[in-house]
């Protein structure tokens, strides 16, 4: 029978990891997709997005609004995207991406702790007083 004669059981998600659940694949559905989708792009792209506005706040003297705004996006997407994307799984049953945004959760929260760590031991001593 050809591909596009099949019942519509056999154009259906196979049941792994990715398969749609009951709610089917509505306009809803589709936007949620993307929304996750969206939101795990701003998350991977925030450590480029921190480079890139550093980089830019390097060769401009004084405040620059491109690099303020690159900061601000990366540390928005560290700090935003896993809570936004968790709620947006888990009002949508979407199984792969509650996992996705609980790790990408714990990876930001390991890497502010660093980051906190290092200004912490990196702090200049005032005065040539001993540390």
């Amino acid at each position: 029978m050809p591909p596009d004669r099949l019942p519509p059981a056999a154009h259906a998600a196979p049941s792994g990891s990715h398969a749609v659940p009951s709610g089917g694949d509505g306009p809803a559905r589709r936007a949620a997709g993307r929304a996750v989708t969206a939101l795990t792009l701003w998350w991977a792209c925030s450590p480029v997005l921190l480079v890139l506005g550093l980089v830019a706040g390097l060769h401009t003297r004084g405040a620059s609004a491109p690099a303020a705004a690159l900061t601000w996006a990366a540390i928005g997407g560290v700090v935003l995207a896993p809570p936004a994307g968790l709620v947006t799984a888990l009002a949508t049953g979407h199984r792969p991406a509650r996992r996705r945004f609980a790790v990408m959760a714990a990876v930001s929260v390991a890497a502010a702790v660093l980051v906190l760590l290092f200004n912490e031991f990196a702090a200049e001593c005032p005065g040539g007083a001993g540390c």
